[in-house]
């Protein structure tokens, strides 16, 4: 008898999920438009009234938001509200608060007029500042979660 194993032998392992690239496209092209959109905004006084700048901040941010929605939608990998809490906090509100802290704190010279607490208050009640869309991704997969849970449930 032959103990070598053949590859047709060999127990197949589960495939990993396949990654569909349309995404990763629309990704790419939404993250392109804002870096032109921001181009063209610091680098022309009027920049509202460029065509190009208008036609990009038209859709731009709901085409990133609705891919990451159909992203998030489809992963549903997240067990437990713990877990959600935690990874999305760890992806989406550490480089945001990091990024506010670091930009709009420190090298904006805020500090000077403005203590850290008050400051950090003001911007989980407004986040105005550059990655606003983390902060309400943040809330839209907890809302998805919500969702997700509540469809069987309910048949919505």
């Amino acid at each position: 008898m032959n103990s070598v194993q053949t590859s047709s032998d060999t127990p197949t392992s589960p495939s990993p999920a396949v990654r569909d690239e349309r995404y990763d496209i629309a990704k790419g092209v939404a993250i392109i438009l804002v870096v032109v959109g921001h181009s063209i905004q610091f680098h022309l006084s009027e920049f509202d009234d460029n065509p190009v700048f208008r036609a990009i901040y038209s859709f731009h941010m709901p085409l990133f938001m609705a891919v990451s929605g159909a992203v998030a939608a489809l992963a549903r990998s997240h067990p437990s509200f713990a877990i959600l809490i935690a990874r999305r906090a760890q992806r989406l509100l550490v480089p945001f608060f990091s990024w506010a802290l670091i930009f709009g704190y420190w090298l904006s010279a805020a500090y000077m007029t403005e203590s850290m607490f008050p400051y950090l208050g003001r911007l989980v009640k407004s986040p105005g500042n550059g990655l606003w869309f983390l902060w309400v991704l943040f809330f839209a997969h907890i809302i998805l979660w919500a969702a997700q849970r509540l469809e069987p449930r309910t048949g919505l």
